[in-house]
Order: C-alpha cells, then structure tokens, then sequence
C-alpha cells in the first residue's frame, strides 16, 4: 500500500511539473470497460482509434497494448475492412461489381455465381477477409475435390483467389496476402477433353439441326470449319467479313487480342448465307453466346441414328467442335503456325489440348 502511495504521487508530482514523457501519459490512453459478460476496449493514439470486444479483460489488454506499440512504432496497418469484411460477403460483392466486367457476358456470370454458391456451402465463408488462411483453402480444396473433378476445383480456387487480388488492389486492402498462393492445385492433365466427332455423328449433327431450324445448322458448319469459339461466331459482325479476301477478323477474343480468320469454301458459302439482308453494323446471328450452347445441346438430344430412330449423341459439348476443327487443320497439313493463327492459341502447349489426330489419318501417311 505505502509503495503504491508513493507512485500514485509521484505520478501526480511529475504531472502538475510537466516532467512526464508523451510515452508515459500514452500508456492511460487505452479505455477498457465491462458491459455485461464483454470487455471493450477503445485505443485512441495519434489520430487513429479503434475499438474492439474481448470475452476477457486480459485480452482486452493484450490487445490494446500490441496497437499501441505498432502505432507508436508506425507500422500499424488499419484493417478494418478486411477484418469486418467475411468472405461470404466478399464473393457476393465480387459477382455484382467484378463478374460483369470479365469476358464471356451472361454465360459467365452465371457460371461465377453457380461456383459462389458452392463455395459458400463450405464454412471457410464465414471467416473475415483477413482471418482466412491458406490452410483454410486447402480444406476447401481438399473437401471440393471430394464432389467434383479437378478442373472445377481449380477453377473455384482461381476464383478465390482472383478475389483477393482485386480487394487488395481495389478495395483498399493492400495489406491483404493472398492465401491461394503456394496452395497445390489439383492436376487436370488426365481430364483434359479429346473429344471428336465420331462415325456418322456429324451427318446425325447436322440432320437434327435441320430439323431443329434457325441458324444452328450454320453454326455448327461454321465452328467446324473455322476452329472458332461460339463467343467469337455470335459477336461476328457483316463489316467485319470480307468474303473476297476470305477473311473473318475478330476484334475481341478470349485472349484479349484480335485476330484474323481464314475461311474455307464452305465457310465462305456459310457466312454469305448470314449475312443475307444485313447491315454493316448487324451481327450476323440473331443468337448469343449462350443461346448457341442451348441450341445445340437440344439439337444432341434429338439426333437420330442413320435409320431415323431416336439415338441422341452423348457427351459432345459445341467446344469440342474446336477440338474437331483445329484437328482437321492439322489432318489437311497446314503448319503448326497456320493452324495458330487461325485458332489464336498463344503457345504449343496450349494448341496440343485442342490436337487429337486420328491414328488412321497418320497410318495412311505412313504408308
């Protein structure tokens, strides 16, 4: 009691003197208070405060003590953003401001928010911004892969961590580190689609489309013979044909350069046919991107085997008429180079997912 006394006042001596450092008046500037079962704190220093609640006072404390040092040290980091902020909250303002902005339109929101609400199935969701981890991303990934194949869990993943990219960029959360980097992604080496049109499926293809009417018997003659993505066809406008120089040129493509597409003779006679009763400035199809997948996917449905009766063809996506297309460039001897340009592929490696040469094609040129 006599000890404390003794500081009490020459605490007091010292303030009424002026002798107290700025250091020492600081150390009272943390306030910490109980309300009910909950102690709060208030931190006010250097023009910065903040408040937090704790279960317990020596929490409390702690707490205050560590943003006072890192204030009077200069390298607190606000991150109240980050920290108010739960990763369930985060994805949805992802999907309404960020989503929109990326290629692929309609088709591809959808997408990005069907991959939302599975990830938010998971219990990482409910954790702030600044409290998920990267272990807490390999759990995600470990029970995902549980329900799905490895290319749909990378691109959860490449989601996710798209999404830290741009609150740390954008948000105004700079002191964000991102937690998918160094996660392990699953390999989709072994999933990667070879997918050709077999037998008498194109002529079963091209029936059903007849039958279904509009534009996607066009379409389908189209992507086979050009190797183009149904993105690119819907967005063709007549300007951007010239039939004499038998030419397509695409301005915007996946890869975020534009590109021309040389046309074949049947791809000529196709593109003619489209552009019939068309202004310059028209698009050539009266359909979407998306409007283009559903039509064809109903057109595999109602395919019937070459005696008329009903045999839908299964498994064959429209994309995998790229795959089709950029093969047969291949099977006519166009160069590896040709075959780049006309596809857009950037690099071997990624022209090789979209190659499957038929053996009987390579044994005849063997001889």
């Amino acid at each position: 009691m006599i000890i404390t006394f003794i500081r009490r006042a020459l605490n007091r001596s010292f303030e009424s003197s002026g002798c107290m450092s700025v250091a020492r008046k600081e150390e009272y500037m943390a306030s910490i208070s109980k309300h009910k079962d909950k102690w709060g704190v208030i931190v006010h220093r250097k023009h910065i405060y903040k408040s937090k609640v704790f279960t317990t006072r020596g929490y409390a404390q702690t707490w205050a003590r560590k943003i006072e040092q890192e204030i009077d040290a200069g390298i607190y980091i606000d991150r109240h953003l980050a920290d108010n902020m739960t990763l369930s909250a985060a994805l949805d303002y992802y999907v309404e401001t960020v989503s929109p902005t990326k290629k692929g339109g309609v088709l591809n929101q959808k997408k990005e928010r069907s991959c939302v609400k599975q990830i938010k199935r998971f219990s990482l969701v409910k954790l702030p911004l600044s409290h998920v981890k990267s272990s807490d991303i390999a759990k995600f990934r470990d029970g995902r892969a549980e329900e799905v194949g490895a290319n749909s869990v990378r691109l959860a993943l490449a989601l996710i961590s798209h999404l830290f990219t741009v609150a740390k960029q954008e948000w105004g959360m700079d002191y964000l580190v991102n937690p998918c980097m160094g996660i392990k992604k699953p390999r989709v080496s072994h999933t990667a689609r070879e997918r050709r049109l077999e037998d008498d499926e194109e002529v079963r293809l091209l029936r059903a489309a007849e039958e279904y009417g509009g534009d996607i018997p066009l379409v389908i003659v189209l992507a086979i013979e050009t190797a183009m993505r149904r993105g690119e066809i819907a967005g063709i406008k007549k300007g951007d044909v010239n039939l004499n120089a038998g030419t397509v040129f695409l301005p915007d493509t996946k890869n975020n350069t534009s590109r021309y597409v040389y046309l074949s003779t049947k791809a000529k006679m196709v593109l003619a046919d489209l552009m019939k009763d068309k202004n310059k400035e028209d698009f050539i199809l009266n359909m979407t991107s998306e409007g283009i997948g559903k039509a064809f996917r109903r057109v595999c449905r109602r395919c019937k085997s070459m005696s008329g009766e009903h045999a839908p063809i299964v498994n064959l996506h429209f994309h995998d008429l790229r795959h089709e297309a950029t093969s047969r460039l291949f099977e006519k001897s166009l160069s590896t180079e040709e075959v780049m340009s006309m596809t857009g592929h950037k690099t071997y490696q990624c022209l090789l997912r979209y190659t499957h040469l038929r053996p009987t094609n390579l044994h005849h040129k063997l001889g």
